[in-house]
């Protein structure tokens, strides 16, 4: 799987931050993270029922954290979006969100001990 397409839609999205992404990474699919300009983005791979995903985590203080889910054919879904079409009770949103939070921290914990890096180094906490 590649997502070398995704690499385009990224750097349009950050380019006023002159953020640029390493193809290595997205035609590889290994798990990268990048700081730079009070952003906080990082990246992992995987695959679902719906086929192989990027899951792009970008963070600032404004305006604040952000999930994205991208397929192999160009969709892409918010964390939101995702929520929203569980068609869930407001508890059972609160505990969605919370878990798919949670995920995402044991995946950076787990890219933190693949890349030997503390995540939260990774923060600009100069901001």
């Amino acid at each position: 799987m590649s997502f070398t397409f995704l690499i385009t839609e990224l750097e349009k999205y950050f380019s006023r931050f002159h953020i640029k992404f390493p193809y290595e990474s997205f035609n590889s699919n290994t798990p990268g993270a990048i700081k730079k300009c009070g952003w906080f983005i990082a990246w992992f791979f995987g695959s679902d029922d719906n086929g192989n995903y990027a899951i792009i985590y970008s963070d600032h203080r404004h305006p604040g954290p952000s999930i994205q889910k991208w397929y192999e054919d160009g969709r892409e879904l918010q964390l939101q979006e995702l929520i929203e079409s569980c068609n869930f009770n407001e508890e059972q949103l609160k505990q969605h969100e919370e878990d798919w939070y949670a995920k995402l921290y044991d995946i950076l914990r787990t890219y933190e001990k693949r890349c030997n890096v503390n995540i939260w180094d990774l923060y600009d906490t100069n901001l």
